[in-house]
């Protein structure tokens, strides 16, 4: 999911394109609730990494195209980083957690 771009989001019809394992394409949906997320998450952004770092682009132009966002000049989420997000926000989980959560 880190990986995804606002370009990968096909929002009308609430799906994501994305790579599995091995190279495979896929379609990722999602429902009413993410695509509400997504909305306040995007705000306005048209292309450039969904999920953003705090991290900034270096002024000496080394960073590669894609891996930034053009307006806000920051880098893409880390999996370092959303992994320690997710351990303060909850009680130890782990990124690979989520794959086996089903919400009640």
């Amino acid at each position: 999911m880190l990986r995804l771009s606002v370009e990968d989001l096909d929002r009308a019809n609430r799906r994501a394109r994305t790579i599995r394992k091995g190279g495979k394409e896929d379609d990722l949906l999602y429902d009413i609730r993410t695509a509400r997320m997504l909305g306040q998450l995007l705000v306005r952004r048209r292309t450039g990494p969904v999920f953003l770092s705090t991290r900034r682009v270096p002024e000496d132009g080394t960073a590669r195209p894609g891996e930034f966002d053009k307006g806000s000049r920051r880098f893409r989420m880390t999996y370092r980083t959303a992994e320690r997000h997710l351990g303060t926000a909850s009680s130890g989980w782990d990124l690979h957690d989520l794959r086996h959560f089903v919400p009640a």
